[in-house]
């Protein structure tokens, strides 16, 4: 249960990527406003995840059935939190512990724009994108919003369902008062249910 936990949560990581805009022809990958998503996951792995970016921070809070609570998703610290709501715990996950890269949209990437596509009632861009890790595609509105995101086999990804432009509370992206820390479990050779730009493809 723990490994479909994390498997949920890698997914999502390359979702709430607070990078910089990248020069030329190439799309804005962090967003530029607090927004929540809904997700439903392509392929193998049916399923639906609900994501709320904090734009001010770039933390991102992923909430899903399989996660029997909620994660939050820090890319500027490379950790992501795991907090269990019936158990009143938390665990801190740091990538090097799972032994995985979050996936990113890698900066030296090859990006080409495809026009654009209306998903969830918003416009985005289509991108073809290609690194030395991964190819895929993937539609981002012009602020920032990743619409989807898939693999070049456009099997395997997450499609956002609904999207709303709103605010949550600066404590629903830390875990709560009175909950304890809990030491990370011994974890070996996680697999990214997804390739996304930058990241390592499933083994």
């Amino acid at each position: 249960m723990f490994r479909r936990r994390m498997l949920a949560l890698s997914i999502c990581a390359g979702i709430a990527t607070p990078s910089l805009a990248l020069a030329g022809d190439r799309p804005l990958l962090s967003a530029a406003h607090d927004v929540a998503i809904t997700y439903r996951l392509l392929g193998p792995r049916p399923g639906i995840l609900h994501m709320s970016i904090q734009a001010s921070t770039g933390l991102a809070r992923v909430e899903g059935p399989i996660l029997h609570g909620y994660g939050i998703v820090d890319r500027k610290a490379q950790r992501m939190t795991l907090v269990m709501t019936e158990q009143h715990i938390y665990l801190e996950i740091p990538a090097a512990a799972a032994q995985l890269r979050l996936p990113e949209l890698d900066p030296s990437a090859r990006f080409t724009r495809r026009g654009t596509e209306t998903i969830a009632g918003r416009r985005c861009t289509n991108w073809d994108y290609a690194s030395d890790h991964v190819t895929g595609g993937a539609c981002i509105t012009d602020d920032g919003v990743m619409l989807r995101v898939h693999d070049s086999s456009g099997q395997r990804g997450i499609e956002a369902t609904e999207v709303t432009y709103v605010s949550r509370p600066d404590a629903d992206f830390h875990p709560p008062a009175g909950f304890i820390q809990q030491k990370l479990p011994q974890i070996s050779g996680l697999a990214l249910p997804l390739p996304l730009p930058g990241g390592v493809a499933p083994r």
